[in-house]
């Protein structure tokens, strides 16, 4: 599976000098993660191909599916990461969760539906660069099993997960102009 990302991006952002990088503004990026085969655990790809009908200056949109070790180049380019993906977290399907990485990442191991996931990623970054701040929206899914599409349950709140990411994404943006 290959990787999709958003092409109407601020072409002054692509910049590997990180002063340039903070004079231009944070350089978000947003992961789509999952399998699109496996039921719920594709909601992460659904949620980005949606919010790809929206562009917003200076946020790059990336369908990683399963390739994460894919999303590493644009790891290294990001200041701030909004990962989506499905996440066991033994709530009632359609939970939707949010937390910083670092909140989830001791938990990883038993919330993390993917052999590789962002933490195997962050670890391939080049020695000396900056984590990017790393924040997760989550969905509990219904079911992981094989089928393409979502259950009733998923399928239900991905509106609702499509405007919580359009909310950070926003509030990011926001973030960054009152800094300047």
């Amino acid at each position: 599976m290959s990787v999709v990302v958003q092409a109407n991006i601020d072409k002054s952002l692509h910049s590997a000098d990180d002063k340039s990088r903070h004079r231009a503004g944070a350089r978000i990026l947003v992961l789509g993660i999952g399998n699109t085969l496996r039921g719920d655990d594709g909601v992460g790809v659904y949620v980005v191909r949606e919010l790809r009908k929206y562009p917003r200056a200076g946020v790059l949109i990336a369908e990683i599916g399963n390739a994460i070790l894919e999303a590493v180049p644009l790891l290294t380019w990001a200041d701030r990461v909004l990962v989506i993906d499905a996440l066991m977290a033994h709530g009632p399907p359609g939970t939707i969760y949010f937390a910083p990485f670092e909140c989830i990442a001791s938990q990883q191991g038993r919330n993390s539906l993917h052999e590789l996931d962002v933490g195997t990623a962050l670890s391939f970054l080049p020695v000396g660069r900056l984590r990017p701040d790393v924040s997760v929206l989550g969905v509990e899914p219904a079911s992981l099993d094989w089928s393409l599409k979502l259950s009733p349950e998923v399928l239900h709140v991905l509106p609702h997960v499509v405007t919580s990411a359009q909310e950070q994404l926003q509030q990011w943006r926001m973030a960054v102009r009152f800094r300047r």
